[in-house]
């Protein structure tokens, strides 16, 4: 099994946040991995916490941390990996202009 956290940058993403979800576990399904979401929101005003903290209550595998003003991308980055622990982790941008599976 893979040990992978994959990092979400927020900023106002609340009507994508459940698709990219449903792609992203559907995509570790295939491949049999073990993957850890941390969805980082940037400040984003809104639904975006209230959908995440839902996704965090239903599977443990979400995590989430809410920055208080968006940042950089580069914070959200470190962010990540400060979360790491040791696992390979990789940067997806949460508005599913880039494929999210792997």
């Amino acid at each position: 099994n893979i040990n992978m956290l994959s990092v979400l940058a927020l900023y106002k993403e609340e009507d994508c946040i459940q698709l990219l979800y449903e792609r992203l576990v559907k995509g570790s399904q295939i491949c049999h991995a073990n993957l850890k979401y941390l969805f980082v929101n940037g400040g984003s005003r809104g639904n975006t916490s209230s959908l995440i903290r839902r996704l965090q209550r239903k599977d443990k595998m979400v995590s989430f941390t809410d920055l208080s003003r968006n940042f950089a991308k580069e914070v959200v980055m470190a962010t990540g990996i400060d979360y790491t622990e040791g696992m390979h982790w990789a940067i997806i941008d949460a508005d599913l202009q880039d494929l999210p599976e792997f």
